[in-house]
């Protein structure tokens, strides 16, 4: 039984859908799914290509085009992207600088569903943010965002559901320099909630507050992240920020106090409401060159400052502010990229660290002594030796091959980036719906050809499930973007001259008319009958013996000849009586004949 359950059909799964259970039925569903995508006979079949002189993303199953400017869903008539709608053409003043998108799932449906719909969310050149339904491409909203300062960067906060828009740069003109006259301005951040879309804070990163060699700022967690030239990190509570410098309480669509104008209108746009004259109290500082922040309880990952330091990354614990055991990460590797070191996105806790050719997955915890430890998850090395077809015609010694004319070339240089010997990761993927891990590998099987393959593993174990190569080549040259999302693969490739080809994949679970025929023409087990198949047979002692099988199949005894009648296989006149009476003698069993 207990093989059976691991082993399920699919079939199983889909009955017991119809039965009413409390689980959730969209897991069930994907669950269903994973068992599809992973199993032997399924492959991924390239369905549709599209190249395009402008940046192609991919977002919750649909391609954007042209800029975001057309959308295709993926869902299209086979299988094949199709157009969902084309926004109008605009000015290079009113074009789209970034976007995100944004949706969410309502357990019931409300009267009022505009401010909830699933949103394409647009920064334009002319200091404008765009909301546009992501079906129809419909405009739902249209705010002005400032006349004075110049928004470029666009991006998202899971919890709080908020977005941040980062404005660019201020530079001192050449005119300032020379009166020597400073610009204490370096940025300016604004903060507006989602679902619906509401403005919450819009912020000032000044020099005279927060230093002079201040050089950027973000937030992030619900903390402000201000960091300095010289290394310095330095974190800060936004909530403590809004609930002690908030001077104005505005909403967006309604007149601003102490302001002529209507918030989020031209000319007044969103105004600056949180005025900060002292610097707030630090939560902590930290020097280095990168910082990450999360995993359960809460750590944040550095990229040490000074070189002389331990491990290309180390680990936090963010309440003791006292490194983990065993929290320095490196790779003894001497290849060209630089390892990876993040938060896994399945918001699980655990860490990644992606290095040229492994991967390896931490987790953390707790112990006896309060401090925390991380300790070894699985790792997953793709590294793998090709063994190259041995000919009398192969040099053995190693850095030599053969030309087209038979010559003997030896190198004198060892490449320093990718050995032909060897897979590459190259990028890594998480399936959310399916939860499996995807890691996207070089193989070169020479030194002219280089093929891509999209593994899939466990996210759990790390355990190897299943290998989908892709079918054009892979150029090591240009830029390569894999997504996966359930049965679509979506591979984008951007070329160094500014060209962008995108390769759709699906799911394609056709059964060769090969394996058909052998299914068809596969020899069955016969079961065993322990019922004993007789004849009935009525023997006449004193006149002729007549016996009588199954059917209407009857076997006569005559003196003259012994001829048979209405033989058991047939009753054909014609037929030879040696093969009658085989066919007759082989089908009844009895002593009678």
């Amino acid at each position: 039984m207990t093989g059976r359950r691991r082993h399920r059909n699919i079939i199983y799964d889909l009955q017991e859908k119809e039965m009413p259970r409390r689980e959730n039925l969209h897991r069930r569903n994907m669950n269903v799914m994973r068992k599809l995508v992973c199993q032997k006979s399924s492959k991924f079949k390239m369905v549709w290509e599209k190249h395009s002189k402008y940046p192609i993303n991919f977002e919750k199953n649909k391609l954007y085009f042209e800029n975001y400017r057309s959308c295709y869903t993926c869902c299209g008539k086979n299988g094949v992207p199709q157009l969902l709608y084309k926004l109008p053409v605009c000015t290079p003043s009113q074009k789209i600088e970034d976007a995100i998108m944004c949706s969410v799932q309502l357990d019931k449906l409300l009267e009022e569903k505009r401010g909830w719909r699933p949103s394409l969310f647009t920064l334009t050149a002319d200091n404008r943010l765009i909301r546009y339904d992501v079906e129809t491409g419909e405009l739902l909203q249209d705010v002005f965002l400032s006349v004075r300062y110049k928004f470029r960067h666009l991006s998202w906060e899971t919890d709080p559901k908020t977005l941040l828009l980062r404005s660019v740069h201020t530079r001192h003109t050449v005119m300032a320099r020379a009166a020597g006259i400073s610009q204490p301005l370096l940025m300016v951040l604004a903060v507006l909630s989602v679902f619906p879309l509401e403005f919450i804070a819009m912020l000032e990163i000044d020099k005279n507050v927060f230093g002079k060699d201040v050089c950027d700022a973000m937030i992030a967690h619900s903390t402000l992240v201000v960091t300095h030239q010289n290394g310095l990190v330095k974190l800060y509570s936004f909530q403590h920020i809004l609930e002690k410098h908030t001077i104005i309480h505005s909403k967006l669509g309604s007149e601003c106090d102490g302001m002529q104008g209507i918030v989020g209108k031209a000319p007044l746009g969103l105004p600056c409401n949180i005025k900060l004259t002292e610097c707030p109290p630090a939560l902590f500082t930290v020097r280095c060159h990168s910082l990450q922040i999360g995993g359960f309880p809460w750590h944040y990952i550095i990229s040490p400052y000074k070189a002389s330091e331990a491990g290309s990354f180390q680990i936090y614990c963010y309440e003791s502010q006292q490194r983990a055991v065993d929290g320095v990460l490196d790779y003894e590797s001497s290849t060209l990229e630089p390892d990876k070191c993040l938060f896994h996105p399945d918001d699980s806790g655990r860490i990644l660290h992606i290095g040229a050719n492994t991967l390896r997955v931490f987790g953390i915890r707790k112990m006896d002594t309060g401090q925390t430890e991380i300790h070894k998850c699985f790792e997953i090395d793709t590294a793998h030796k090709h063994t190259p077809q041995v000919t009398n015609d192969t040099p053995s010694c190693p850095g030599m091959f053969l030309s087209s004319s038979g010559r003997i070339i030896k190198k004198r240089f060892k490449d320093l980036g990718i050995e032909p010997e060897y897979e590459t990761l190259q990028s890594f993927d998480y399936e959310d719906d399916l939860d499996l891990i995807g890691l996207t590998v070089i193989r070169n099987e020479n030194d002219e050809c280089s093929k891509g393959v999209v593994s899939f593993y466990d996210n759990d174990t790390g355990t190897h499930l299943k290998d989908l190569p892709f079918e054009e080549t892979w150029n090591e040259i240009c830029d390569h973007t894999v997504c996966i999302d359930i049965d679509v693969i979506v591979h984008i490739v951007k070329e160094p001259s500014r060209k962008f080809h995108c390769y759709l994949y699906r799911l394609d679970r056709d059964i060769p008319d090969e394996e058909i025929l052998e299914e068809k023409t596969f020899p069955k087990k016969r079961r065993k009958n322990t019922r004993r198949r007789t004849c009935d047979r009525n023997i006449d002692t004193e006149d002729s013996g007549s016996s009588s099988c199954h059917g209407n199949n009857v076997i006569t005894n005559d003196d003259n000849d012994n001829s048979v009648s209405n033989g058991c296989h047939g009753n054909s006149p014609n037929a030879n009586d040696e093969d009658i009476d085989n066919s007759a003698s082989s089908s009844c069993v009895g002593d009678g004949s």
